[in-house]
């Protein structure tokens, strides 16, 4: 598939997943083991050593499976000419030279079988069932990732396409690339997780694609620098509030479109994940959303006091 060809495939580690070298002084171990500090009755150390029980066991194992950044994944459509249904959209395993080059500014190409490094959203990482390849974008704190149907194989034994569903269904947003003519209708993928479409479509002619300048003007030996541009507007699901500097529409140039989408798209992420948060809590306490590093925190404080 030529969204798996279109530049290179990342190797290395993630800013977040790099270890470093750290020197610690001996005497600092003990200081935070054995001291009292700041307490001054010795009868209360600074720290303790874990028993091994398995209520103890089981806290450590949460905390480590607890993630030390913030994940995302994001599902991203391409909705080729006159396509209005669920099947013909999800079926779809290629798309136009500017849909690839989208992709391509949104993050690197990582390769998913064998993965440790990437968070990957639920992407298969040993048989390649859901594609050899997916995009990733991340930096010291986040990780996200795109569910990408066009880089997913079409299984013979899924006609309705439900394994690529399975992923996209549930991701609180998707970036719908709009090739079809037509209006995109909010709930063309039926799911209980619709939540906030990023809809993108061409705004100038796509065989302006690559085009870095056209011919000198006859008589001025001027050339005219061209730039394809992009209509990119919001969709939310009822009760969720405007958030976002798009107002009816924007018209965005085609090197600005990637790093724009997607810098739109985590900003509309953690808005869902907070907006169902509060509209499926039973009350006040329930309705707030926690971190993944709150979380690590609370559990930390709860190993602590047992």
């Amino acid at each position: 598939m030529a969204t798996a060809q279109h530049g290179f495939v990342w190797s290395g580690a993630t800013p977040s997943q790099r270890r470093k070298d750290v020197a610690i002084e001996p005497s600092y171990i003990a200081l935070q083991l054995l001291s009292s500090y700041p307490n001054s009755s010795l009868e209360t150390p600074r720290g303790r050593l874990i028993p091994q029980e398995d209520k103890f066991t089981r806290t450590l194992v949460g905390i480590e499976r607890t993630p030390v950044i913030d994940t995302l994944k994001i599902a991203i459509l391409y909705v080729g000419s006159g396509q209005t249904h669920e099947r013909d959209i999800l079926s779809n395993i290629d798309g136009s030279p500017l849909y690839i080059d989208f992709l391509s500014g949104l993050g690197r190409l990582i390769k998913l079988k064998g993965q440790v490094d990437v968070f990957v959203g639920g992407l298969d990482r040993s048989t390649d069932q859901d594609g050899e390849y997916a995009y990733a974008w991340w930096d010291d704190l986040t990780q996200m990732i795109f569910h990408i149907p066009t880089m997913m194989p079409n299984r013979p034994d899924d006609p309705e396409r439900t394994v690529k569903k399975r992923l996209v269904g549930n991701d609180f947003v998707k970036i719908i690339y709009n090739d079809s003519g037509k209006e995109f209708v909010f709930d063309t993928i039926r799911t209980s997780f619709n939540m906030i479409n990023i809809v993108i479509a061409p705004h100038t002619p796509g065989d302006w694609a690559f085009t870095e300048s056209e011919p000198a003007i006859p008589g001025t030996g001027e050339n005219v620098d061209r730039e394809d541009f992009f209509r990119v507007s919001l969709q939310r699901a009822q009760g969720i509030p405007d958030f976002s500097p798009f107002g009816e529409a924007k018209i965005v140039s085609r090197r600005a479109l990637p790093i724009m989408v997607r810098h739109m798209s985590h900003l509309a992420n953690d808005l869902a994940a907070r907006f169902t948060y509060i509209r499926d809590a039973v009350d006040m306490e329930n309705a707030e959303y926690i971190t993944s590093w709150r979380s690590r925190l609370r559990a930390m404080a709860r190993l602590r006091a047992k």
